[in-house]
């Protein structure tokens, strides 16, 4: 499994291409088993960056469902669900420790 770490790497190393992938489109028009996820700029002119291909491995409607996924979950949102974990791990240490503090038995602490 990828640590948050890891993940952060990640996310950070491919940050400039974040703007890049946010839109989805079915690839051929006249089927709907491949789809693209990129950028369509102001023009309409589309700029596919992955091509997603999973319906003919008997999961349709999988392609258009994972290329809408893969524009949502973009760099810059993986980095902000990260720093909203690593402040939520903060603040509940810091709960932890003024709960210790008040001397409350650590029974009662986890409730």
């Amino acid at each position: 499994m990828t640590t948050n770490k890891q993940l952060r790497e990640m996310a950070e190393d491919v940050a400039h291409w974040g703007i890049s992938i946010a839109d989805a489109w079915p690839s051929d028009p006249d089927f709907n088993d491949s789809w693209a996820a990129g950028t369509i700029d102001e023009d309409g002119n589309k700029f596919p960056v992955i091509e997603v291909d999973v319906d003919q491995y008997d999961a349709p409607g999988d392609s258009e469902k994972l290329a809408r996924f893969f524009t949502a979950a973009s760099p810059a949102t993986v980095l902000i669900l990260l720093d909203e974990i690593e402040r939520l791990q903060a603040e509940c240490e810091e709960l932890r420790k003024d709960a210790a503090l008040s001397g409350l038995p650590s029974d009662r602490r986890r409730r």
